[in-house]
């Protein structure tokens, strides 16, 4: 299979991906600071640590919050490793000259996520 420039919407998620990772480690970090295993730090000094918004990261901390990415996720319908399988199945039965349309590659996507 060739390859192919990432399209903005492939380019955010990738960003998305990357603010998570570092958002993420931000917050294990003032989890810590609040547990006093890191004396001396503020949040702010912490977001600043980690290149991402202060006020994010502490409404982040907050057991009912989560991060769109998080909710997104929960709201997929397969999979990550299904929905490859089917973009994959999509894109080859394209390729051979037999391409799905949007109905039928639906109802297979359905009756992938009912089983």
């Amino acid at each position: 299979m060739t390859k192919r420039a990432d399209s903005q919407r492939v380019k955010a998620a990738k960003l998305r991906q990357a603010n998570d990772t570092w958002m993420q480690a931000a917050i294990k970090d003032l989890l810590a600071k609040k547990e006093k295993l890191v004396p001396g730090k503020s949040c702010q000094a912490i977001a600043k640590e980690h290149g991402v918004d202060h006020i994010m990261l502490s409404r982040l901390v907050k057991p009912e919050n989560r991060s769109i990415s998080d909710f997104n996720a929960s709201k997929q319908k397969l999979t990550p490793s299904k929905e490859r399988v089917m973009v994959e199945w999509i894109c080859q039965s394209a390729d051979r000259g037999f391409p799905q349309t949007y109905d039928q590659a639906r109802k297979d996507l359905y009756s992938h996520v009912e089983a």
